[in-house]
């Protein structure tokens, strides 16, 4: 019985968990940027107002200048979600999407036929390099969001995959979740041309 059990664990999936497991592990931590508490009020501000700001309330220094909040759905999601289930739910959210981003890119380095071994150390260096950057801000969506991109654009380019009709929606959501949304038409450009 347990050699049928042992065959029918794929180590491939064993690693994946593992890694996703460690994604996961070190992404839940207390909210350290002091970025995220005005990115709560403003997603506050536009609940409760239906709106996007068009000029700087918060900022002591710039107080009623033009404003433009690119990333304005970030805020309301992250307010949203403070308010479904507090500071715990945003860091939960959080380390959801670190592993997503793991996760796709996992798949990413699948379709390239990426040496295994590799591509885990790879993995463990870059997720511990990136740490710090993986708060809950929105430049975590930013991440998601390109490694959305470069999985979709390697499916069609690697295995014929056309799943070309979900760039559009990705970057219409990027671009109003972070300013690295000029990575997408770079990607495809490159794509393009390479």
């Amino acid at each position: 019985m347990k050699d049928r059990i042992a065959k029918a664990i794929d180590p491939g999936t064993v690693v994946v968990v593992l890694l996703l497991a460690y994604a996961f592990s070190f992404s839940v931590f207390d909210i350290l940027s002091a970025d995220t508490w005005l990115n709560l009020r403003t997603g506050r501000w536009i609940a409760e107002n239906l709106a996007v700001p068009s000029v700087n309330f918060f900022g002591f220094t710039a107080q009623d200048r033009p404003w433009v909040e690119h990333k304005w759905l970030f805020d309301l999601g992250a307010w949203a979600v403070l308010c479904a289930g507090g500071a715990p739910a945003l860091v939960l959210v959080k380390a959801c999407v670190v592993c997503l981003v793991v996760l796709l890119l996992v798949l990413r380095s699948r379709l390239r036929a990426s040496d295994p071994l590799a591509c885990i150390v790879l993995f463990l260096a870059v997720m511990d390099l990136v740490r710090d950057r993986l708060t809950e801000r929105a430049d975590t969506l930013g991440l998601l969001f390109l490694a959305a991109f470069l999985l979709v654009l390697d499916g069609f380019r690697l295995e014929n995959r056309n799943r070309l009709y979900l760039l559009p929606a990705i970057q219409v959501a990027w671009t109003n979740t972070h300013g690295s949304f000029v990575l997408g038409p770079a990607v495809l450009i490159v794509a393009i041309l390479g």
